[in-house]
Order: structure tokens, then sequence, then C-alpha cells
């Protein structure tokens, strides 16, 4: 059964449709507290969350 978790996203500026570049983790993962999960690309900028 799968579960939603919220993720809060730092704040990249005036970006609202920002992609997401790669998914840096698979189902059944375990992570810790500060694991990156996932990439997203700015125009200036690239961000592991």
């Amino acid at each position: 059964m799968a579960s939603l978790i919220e993720v809060k996203v730092p704040d990249i500026g005036d970006y609202h449709d920002v992609p997401v570049i790669e998914v840096l983790v698979e189902p059944g993962d375990v992570l810790a507290p500060e694991d990156p999960i996932c990439t997203l690309e700015s125009d200036k900028a690239t961000m592991d969350v």
C-alpha cells in the first residue's frame, strides 16, 4: 500500500514550472532525512531536493 508524504521544495526564485530532470530513488528505498529524492533544473541552476 502506497502512502503520500509531503515534500517541501526550497525557494528557487521566480520559477513556477521547474522540470524534474532525474529521480534518484526507487520504490522501497529507505531514506535518511537529508537524502535527495530528485533533481530539479531551472534556467540558472540544478538542485537536488
